[in-house]
C-alpha cells in the first residue's frame, strides 16, 4: 500500500507525530509516494472471541517495534468473533461482495444473513 496523500488533519498530526516517533522508537508516518509499513493476519481461525483476542495480542507483541504502523485483520460485521477486537483501536471499512452465479447454484441460499469471509491475500 502506497501513501497517495494525507488529509489536512493527518498532515498536521504528522508534523508532531514523526519527531515524537523518532524519540520513542516508533515508526514514522511515511512521506507521500512511500509504502505504508503494515502487515495483515490472514486465515484467522478461533472457536470464540477470547481465543482470537489471545492470538491477536500475541501477534501484536511479536511484531511490536518492528517498524509497522498497524496490522490488518478482516472480519465480517456479522461475525461473532468481532468481539475479539474490542481492546484494539479499529477502523471499519465497508465492502460489498457480490456473488456471480450464472448457473443459479446458490439461488436458494440466504447469503446476506451469514458472515462472509474475504481474504485479500487471495486477490
Amino acid at each position: 500500500m502506497v501513501v497517495l496523500g494525507y488529509s489536512d488533519s493527518m498532515l498536521a498530526m504528522r508534523r508532531w507525530y514523526n519527531p515524537l516517533a523518532t524519540i520513542t522508537g516508533l515508526p514514522p508516518l511515511p512521506p507521500v509516494g512511500s509504502a505504508m509499513p503494515y502487515f495483515y493476519a490472514t486465515r484467522l481461525a478461533a472457536e470464540f472471541p477470547a481465543a482470537l483476542e489471545a492470538l491477536l495480542v500475541t501477534l501484536y507483541r511479536e511484531n511490536y517495534r518492528k517498524g509497522y504502523l498497524f496490522f490488518n485483520v478482516m472480519l465480517d460485521a456479522l461475525d461473532p468473533l468481532t468481539a475479539a477486537l474490542d481492546g484494539f483501536t479499529t477502523q471499519e471499512v465497508a465492502i460489498d461482495l457480490f456473488v456471480l452465479d450464472p448457473f443459479e447454484r446458490w439461488e436458494r441460499h440466504q447469503l446476506a444473513r451469514r458472515p462472509i469471509y474475504f481474504d485479500p491475500a487471495l486477490v
